[in-house]
Parts: structure tokens; C-alpha cells; sequence
């Protein structure tokens, strides 16, 4: 079987423009109120577009800057208390620490975000101003860890995994301030479901509405008030969703290099499925590889990419559901 590596954007602002896939409706977790919890921010990464920033890290900076498509985080949350629940609400906070012209919003410039899942893992790094991480090796624009590792593919960027591109979903919203100092922002709670399910490796903050003389700075981790999430509890669930069924795997020619194979797969899921987990010799794929289902529909299919050319595939694949429960394997040989 032959697959073909993936197209990376060919411009950040065909990234901005991307379709949201969503579908609609160290500190512990410390509770509000009897159904609602606090989820910190456990790493967060501030991450450069301009040119001569695309290989500095700045993983230990005390602020991050939310400065239009130029200059944007990466930020994971610890949703422990999350997991075995179904989400009924979630907002987003966080606190502005400078760098506005008016401050107009709560103290801030910024008054639209985009937020997204990430599809592709990454390093928080130790670099705590613009500079490269050659000691951590830290997440940059070009590279998911510096000299380390890619986006998901050779010649990838951040940008191909985030804001609609590689199977993430994005969500845009208003911000308003609270009165205390901090901006809130209620967010699709599919973006926290994917966050306890383990499709998304944190979330990608990104500044919706100033302009390129606006320099709007946001506490980060670091400095003890960085971003949180405050999650209201729906109903308990641990019951595993059913396993996928009919499970079919065939090659996919159009999807095919002259040097990497591709496949494709199709399978019947029931109708709790929020996500899928595929194994493919006892390796994990890569989220960027594995869309979300459609919500209540069986039938599934989707392309693997970049695959050993002219190879067997033993496949394993699991349903997970919305509060992360897991069914058993599937196994498929194509």
C-alpha cells in the first residue's frame, strides 16, 4: 500500500480561514462548586510565526503574547477531574499582563480568540525570552521540539496541526472580562472532551481581533496565574463504548507517493463514539492521521498517510467515548 505525505498550508492565513470540524451542542484540579472544577494549565509554550522567530521557544516565559496570526500558545490543561463525566460548560480564563494600546476589554486588546485542539504533541522547552532551545529543546513554529522532532511529517509546521488542519477542531469566541482582573470566554465543550479522550495535546490560543502594532501579553504558567479552565460537571459515565465493527482496510492509490504508501480504512461505530484510537503494529498513529466521527453516524472512513510502501498493516483501533472510556481492540490485517 502506498500513501503520500501531507500537503503542509501553504500560508498561515489559509490556516486562519480553515473550516472548524467541531461539532457543536504542579497544581491539582481544585473544585468551584460541587459540580464544577478548576483545570490549571500543567505546560504552555509561546510560539512565533514571524520569520526570524519561526526557531525560538519561549516555553518558560512568565507571559505569552496573543499577537494576531503572528504570535500565538500552546497551552495543556490537567483535566483529571474531568475524566468518567460527560461536559455540560467550559470557559476559559485568562489574565492579561500587558502590552495593550487601550485596554478597552478588562485591562486588554484583546477581545475575539480562536481556540483549537493539537493535533501533534510537543515540548514545552526552557527558553524564557526569544532565543533557541538548545538545552530543551523546546516546541518552535518549525519543529514540535527543536532539532528533535517535526509537526507529524517532514517539512510540517505547527500551523498544519492547529486551527482546522490535521483533523483539530477550532472554535472561535468573545472574550469579556470578569472584574478581577482576568478575561473569560465560554468554549465548545468538545474541546475539553478531546482533551480528556487524549485526541488533543493541549490547545492553541490565538488573537482573533487587534492588529500588528498591538503587542497583548497574557500570564503564562510560570507566573503562578496562568490560564485555567473551569469545567461544569454533566453525568457520570464509565461505561466503555462498543468496540468498531466491520472493520475494512484496502489501498489507496490517490493517496500514494512514489515513495509512501497510503490506505484506507472504514469501520461501523456506535453511536456514544466521540473519537477513535488506532494502533498500527502496536504503534500509536498520530491524531493528526485520525478525524473525529460525525456525530451519530455508524459508518467511518478515513485515509492513512505516509505509510511503508507495498507493506501489510496490522491494525488495532478502539472507540473512546466523550468522558474518555475506552472500548477494547478491534484487529484488522490490509
Amino acid at each position: 500500500m502506498r500513501r503520500s505525505r501531507p500537503r503542509p498550508a501553504s500560508a498561515l492565513l489559509a490556516a486562519l480561514a480553515a473550516t472548524c470540524l467541531l461539532v457543536f451542542p504542579t497544581s491539582r484540579v481544585q473544585a468551584q462548586s460541587e459540580n464544577v472544577v478548576r483545570c490549571p494549565a500543567t505546560r504552555d509554550v509561546w510560539l512565533s510565526a514571524m520569520e526570524d522567530e519561526r526557531d525560538f521557544n519561549m516555553g518558560r516565559a512568565r507571559t505569552l503574547k496573543l499577537k494576531l496570526w503572528q504570535e500565538f500558545a500552546l497551552v495543556d490543561f490537567d483535566v483529571s477531574a474531568v475524566a468518567g463525566h460527560t461536559v455540560d460548560r467550559a470557559t476559559l480564563f485568562i489574565k492579561p499582563a500587558g502590552g495593550h494600546r487601550l485596554g478597552l476589554n478588562g485591562g486588554s486588546d484583546l477581545r475575539w480568540l480562536t481556540v483549537s485542539t493539537v493535533t501533534h504533541d510537543w515540548i514545552e522547552g526552557r527558553s524564557r525570552d526569544y532565543g533557541t532551545d538548545r538545552r530543551g529543546n523546546g516546541a518552535t513554529f518549525n519543529e514540535s521540539s527543536y532539532r528533535a522532532a517535526n509537526w507529524g511529517w517532514d517539512g510540517a509546521r505547527v500551523w498544519d496541526v492547529i486551527l482546522g488542519h490535521g483533523h483539530s477542531l477550532r472554535f472561535d469566541g468573545r472574550l469579556s472580562p470578569t472584574g478581577d482582573g482576568w478575561l473569560k470566554m465560554e468554549i465548545d465543550p468538545t474541546l475539553v472532551s478531546s482533551l480528556v479522550a487524549g485526541t488533543s495535546h493541549g490547545l492553541a490560543l490565538m488573537d482573533g481581533s487587534t492588529a500588528v502594532m498591538v503587542n497583548s501579553l497574557i500570564e503564562s504558567r510560570e507566573s503562578g496565574s496562568g490560564p485555567y479552565l473551569a469545567v461544569e460537571l454533566g453525568a457520570a459515565d464509565s461505561s466503555p463504548p462498543t468496540e468498531p465493527t466491520s472493520v475494512r482496510v484496502i489501498s489507496d492509490p490517490p493517496g500514494a507517493t512514489e515513495s509512501r504508501g497510503a490506505a484506507r480504512i472504514s469501520l461501523q461505530l456506535a453511536p456514544d463514539t466521540f473519537a477513535i484510537d488506532l494502533r498500527i503494529g502496536g504503534n500509536p498513529v498520530d491524531r493528526w492521521q485520525i478525524p473525529h466521527p460525525g456525530a451519530g453516524e455508524p459508518s467511518h472512513a478515513f485515509a492513512l498517510l505516509d505509510l511503508e510502501p507495498n507493506a501489510g498493516l496490522d491494525l488495532e483501533l478502539a472507540a473512546i467515548a466523550a468522558p474518555g472510556n475506552r472500548s477494547s481492540w478491534s484487529r484488522a490485517r490490509g
